[in-house]
């Protein structure tokens, strides 16, 4: 805006303020004009281009937040996919022929599951009589 007000100021000297013109001020104008017509459509290309570059930089800045955020929760789910279910337990439930090693795996997993579960819950009662 401030850039506006400057351009205004120097293409029409007075108008928006009170001070002496002088033939510089004319001058100014005279090339910004040649400026222009020099330039050419290029300007306004430049100008469309300044413009689009803001766009799209506003837009990127979202998008790597988003993309941020994404990985994050990908992270975080990985980890917990490690915690929940461990490679070696996981491995033992998924060999094909032995019914029994199936059976263990699945077994081991629901133990250490239920564990994981009792802490949780004995953390959370604890804090809940922290808090009275």
């Amino acid at each position: 805006m401030r850039a506006l007000l400057q351009l205004i100021e120097v293409l029409w000297p007075g108008r928006t303020s009170s001070r002496h013109v002088s033939a510089d001020d004319y001058l100014k104008v005279a090339v910004i004009l040649m400026i222009a017509l020099v330039a050419g459509p290029d300007i306004v290309a430049a100008i469309e281009l300044t413009t689009l570059l803001e766009l799209l930089g506003a837009a990127m800045f979202l998008l790597s937040f988003a993309i941020g955020f994404k990985l994050f929760g990908v992270a975080v789910l990985d980890k917990l996919r490690q915690v929940l279910l461990p490679t070696e337990y996981l491995a033992l439930a998924k060999l094909r022929g032995l019914p029994a090693a199936r059976i263990h795996g699945v077994l081991l997993i629901c133990k250490r599951n239920l564990m994981l579960c009792v802490l949780a819950i004995s953390w959370i009662v604890a804090f809940i009589q922290l808090a009275r």
